[in-house]
């Protein structure tokens, strides 16, 4: 923001430069207390100025990221009257600081949700593609079940991928618009759970290894202390205990680690990070955590421990910044390990004793 709000400056302001000179001169870098009065400074400059915060939602409340965003971004508004605009997902704690604002409901039309079933039918059972009424009726089913919510729809079709005859899909698609009749505002959650119950016993149909993957991958995402990269998570899975070095013959495929959990992940192509498809999802799988992932923290620390003892790491700390980049690109779940292998260890503990 600092950046964007400096930019649209004729002239770069002093209280700019002489940060700048002055950490150049000692190579350190600015603290977020002198970036944040920076930013106060400079948006003091604006007759008047526009902030845009999309997917809200997706900053990070677990580190006090999100509070501290919204608080100086309020504070920004009170003192300069800088105008702010913002999206997320419904969340209560993001509600509640945005109660006395304008808001918008941004919901998808029954056409909307049609043409997105249409572009998606193709992942449907050969002989869906061969029955033009049937796929009206899937398309028309869904869309009157789900009243509006594109995750519902994406949860429904999902789970229509293992019905392998008409009257199966049929039967499937009668109960999703049942559902749907019986859900009001206050009943969204219990139907997206009973979705989500249903994505788990799918997963839980598949082949063993299909169905230990998608376990493991769900585990990781629901329990690691911070969003993971596809390469972080990747070299998470393919560390065995016991080994002094990663085999990259063990690396899964990106491609299978979403495709195992029924529709409940997905990848995020500019950052890399691999996450559950909506928060919800997050919820309801750690609400149900205990039926479905065995002390997955105690795994986790075994994991991180056994990466950070690998023999790659034995010459200890590296001396210069350029090999600790060398270090951090080659051997990607090194950054997560080192720095929360302690509070994964802490969480499992806390569990245990509480058992």
């Amino acid at each position: 923001m600092l950046k964007q709000l400096t930019q649209c400056r004729s002239s770069l302001p002093d209280s700019v430069k002489n940060l700048y000179d002055r950490h150049k001169t000692k190579r350190t870098r600015p603290s977020l207390d002198e970036i944040l009065g920076l930013l106060q400074s400079v948006a003091a400059m604006h007759l008047r100025a526009f902030i845009i915060v999309d997917a809200l939602d997706e900053c990070l409340a677990s580190d006090g990221c999100r509070t501290r965003l919204l608080s100086e971004l309020f504070n920004l508004q009170t003192r300069h009257g800088t105008t702010i605009f913002a999206t997320s997902r419904f969340i209560p704690e993001i509600m509640d600081r945005f109660e006395t604002s304008l808001s918008m409901e941004i919901r998808a039309s029954p056409d909307d949700v049609a043409r997105y079933l249409e572009g998606h039918i193709g992942q449907l059972p050969s002989f869906v593609q061969q029955d033009r009424q049937l796929q009206e009726e899937i398309t028309a089913g869904i869309s009157e079940a789900v009243d509006g919510m594109f995750l519902l729809a994406q949860l429904y079709l999902g789970l229509l991928g293992d019905k392998l005859t008409l009257n199966d899909v049929r039967s499937a698609t009668e109960t999703f618009q049942k559902q749907g009749q019986r859900s009001g505002e206050d009943q969204k959650v219990p139907v997206l759970d009973r979705a989500y119950e249903q994505a788990m016993e799918r997963i839980y149909g598949q082949m063993p290894g299909m169905k230990t993957l998608a376990m493991k991958v769900l585990s990781w995402i629901t329990c690691a202390k911070r969003q993971l990269t596809t390469s972080e998570l990747q070299h998470a899975l393919a560390t065995k205990t016991g080994k002094s070095e990663l085999d990259h013959g063990d690396l899964p495929h990106i491609g299978d680690l979403v495709s195992v959990c029924a529709g409940l992940v997905t990848v995020d192509e500019e950052s890399g990070v691999i996450r559950l498809v909506h928060y919800t999802t997050q919820e309801y799988l750690k609400q149900t955590q205990e039926r479905w992932f065995r002390d997955p923290e105690s795994k986790i620390t075994t994991t991180c421990v056994t990466y950070l003892s690998f023999l790659v790491f034995e010459t200890g700390r590296c001396t210069t910044g350029h090999k600790f980049e060398e270090r951090l690109w080659s051997n990607p779940f090194y950054d997560y390990a080192a720095r929360n292998w302690g509070h994964q260890g802490q969480i499992s503990n806390e569990r245990e004793s509480n058992r």
